[in-house]
Formats: structure tokens, C-alpha cells, sequence
């Protein structure tokens, strides 16, 4: 609620009217004072009041300080979300490809966990569905070096599904499943 009400004035701006509302009232405050007299009930309760403005001034700041801190976290929670996106989707375009990135399923694979932590469980079966893919992929490889570079028959129907699927996921599906994590506007 707040957030919505400060947002479009911008901080100096905030600044400056809580400068000049605070002048205002130390200016009300010194005509009404002169009324008032030393001691009594009124006079008390003018000086409670720029104590007031400057608690409200300063739970203003406060809130800010806790909106910068939250919009922090949003963004250091993004980029580790996203080293694990581009990493998916790394091993995606390689293996599409019909190449395995060695190092970047080995980064993978070790983030696994984290995956687990940072989106749930969901991501990280995924990424071991992406591993479990692109293992079969090399083996197929392997397989293949060791027919002097063919593709044995059995192999190439699986080897066509398999790449289908991982084009198909580096152009699309890793978006859909990694987006709902990475979406600036859930940052609320």
C-alpha cells in the first residue's frame, strides 16, 4: 500500500516535502506555543507533535530501507536462478546438436541440489531428466566413434527422438520451466 503511494514521488522529492512540512509546523507550532502556556495541557501536547512528524519521517525511511533490502534479495535470488537457467540450457543446445559439453553437464549436475533449494523439486527432476537425455546421447556417440564415426541402426530412431526433444526444450520448454521462476513482476 505504501510502496504505491511513494512510489511515483521518488525519494528527493519525499525528502524535500518532509523538509518543508516540518518547517511548517515548527511555524505553527511557534504561533499556537505563544497561546499555549508553559506547563499547561496544550503546551505539552505541542511539543509531542514534531516528535510524531519525525517518528513518521523516519518509518518512512524505514520502509524504503525494507523495500531497497527485499528488492535485493529478489535480485540476488535471480541471478543464482538464472546461472542454473543458462546452464540448462546450455546442456540443451549442445546435446540438440548431437555435441555433449562435458564441463557444463558436470556444472549441472552439481547445481542439482542447489536447483532443489532455489525452485523446488520440479526443476530439479527436470534437470535430471535433461542429464539422464544428454547420457544417452553420449552413449550413442560413443557408440558411434566406435563404428568408425556411423550411427548404428538400432540407434538412430532414439537418437532423432532424443535430439527432437532438446531442441524442442532449448527453444521452448526451459523457458516455460525455468520463466514462472525469473519473472520480474511476481517480485512483490
Amino acid at each position: 500500500m505504501l510502496d504505491k503511494l511513494f512510489k511515483p514521488i521518488g525519494l528527493l522529492a519525499l525528502l524535500l516535502c518532509c523538509v518543508i512540512g516540518i518547517f511548517a509546523v515548527f511555524e505553527v507550532f511557534n504561533i499556537v506555543s505563544e497561546q499555549c502556556k508553559n506547563g499547561s495541557a496544550c503546551f505539552e501536547l505541542l511539543k509531542a507533535i514534531p516528535t510524531a512528524i519525525i517518528a513518521a519521517i523516519a518509518a518512512v525511511i524505514a520502509y524504503r530501507q525494507h523495500m531497497v533490502a527485499k528488492s535485493k534479495l529478489n535480485f540476488d535470488l535471480f541471478e543464482r536462478r538464472y546461472e542454473i537457467f543458462k546452464l540448462s540450457w546450455t546442456v540443451l543446445s549442445s546435446a540438440a546438436s548431437f555435441k555433449v559439453d562435458a564441463e557444463s553437464s558436470r556444472e549441472l549436475s552439481n547445481s542439482s541440489p542447489q536447483a532443489a533449494f532455489l525452485f523446488g523439486e520440479e526443476i530439479k527432476e527436470y534437470i535430471g531428466l535433461i542429464l539422464k537425455k544428454e547420457k544417452e546421447i553420449a552413449d550413442i556417440g560413443t557408440r558411434a566413434i566406435e563404428n568408425n564415426n556411423v550411427v548404428e541402426p538400432e540407434d538412430i530412431d532414439n537418437l532423432s527422438q532424443l535430439t527432437a526433444w532438446m531442441n524442442h526444450e532449448a527453444k521452448i520448454g526451459c523457458r516455460q520451466k525455468f520463466g514462472k521462476f525469473l519473472n520480474f513482476e511476481n517480485w512483490h
